[in-house]
């Protein structure tokens, strides 16, 4: 017993834009035409893109409406067209070749297809495990990163804690206010501008500051900022005022600044 073999047709990217094709589909009922085209490659698959004739009907036209169900009148018309542009070769009474389907046709046995998907299950297999394993190393590496974020944020905070303990007690009243109301400190650079502020306004007027910013609901440094800038430039003005203002607040070029 002959073993199995598997047939299939390549069609071409450039089928539907050749000239030959559009021109078949231009005709009056030409997509028709093409499909009873494509159904008669079809038919020629397992015999190398050639049809033939069994003398069943009284012509070859007729036998092949037959063979691939289509109308007797349309099946004429497309093999008179494919003979006039070389697509259908008589060879013989019997015989009728298909050109393009006979170098488009490709096959392969049975046992050719079960190793070809043998193949192909275990190279997916194969990148799974690759995929896997490529997984498994990032998540060991963001459990490594956040391991090394979480030891390395208390050194942070204690190595702000030690400049605070070294400031005045102005300072750590601003820096105790700052961290009840707006976040604690944990950033050098922050530290360093809040003793700055109390260099050049005072603690008792950057804390008057950091609650107007949280009555605003503005907890920014660079808020808190703008604020004494504004005072500075303008003079102090009383929590009632501030707070008729706040009902009618428009926002100033502080309140897309964010630290």
């Amino acid at each position: 017993m002959s073993e199995k073999r598997y047939y299939w047709l390549k069609l071409q990217d450039n089928f539907f834009t050749h000239k030959t094709i559009k021109k078949l589909r231009k005709i009056a009922g030409g997509d028709t035409y093409t499909i009873i085209y494509l159904k008669m490659q079809l038919l020629s698959l397992e015999h190398d893109g050639v049809l033939y004739y069994d003398q069943i009907e009284d012509n070859f036209t007729e036998e092949l409406a037959l063979d691939i169900d289509e109308n007797i009148e349309n099946v004429k018309v497309t093999v008179l067209f494919l003979k006039k542009c070389g697509l259908l070769v008589e060879r013989s009474q019997n015989e009728f070749l298909l050109p393009e389907a006979r170098d488009n046709i490709e096959s392969e046995s049975a046992s050719t297809q079960r190793s070809r998907r043998s193949r192909l299950q275990k190279k997916m297999l194969q990148c799974n495990a690759n995929t896997l394993q490529r997984n498994k190393d990032a998540t060991k590496c963001n459990a490594n990163a956040t391991e090394c974020n979480e030891d390395a944020t208390p050194n942070r905070c204690n190595a702000t804690d030690d400049n605070v303990s070294k400031g005045s007690n102005d300072v750590k009243q601003v820096i105790s206010c700052y961290a009840n109301n707006i976040h604690p400190i944990c950033s050098g650079i922050e530290l360093e501008k809040i003793k700055g502020m109390v260099e050049q306004y005072g603690a008792e007027t950057i804390q008057k500051a950091i609650e107007r910013a949280v009555f605003r609901n503005r907890r920014s440094l660079s808020y808190i900022a703008g604020i004494l800038q504004s005072w500075e430039t303008n003079g102090y003005d009383d929590p009632d005022k501030a707070k008729a203002q706040s009902n009618t607040h428009t926002p100033n070029q502080y309140d897309k600044i964010e630290f």
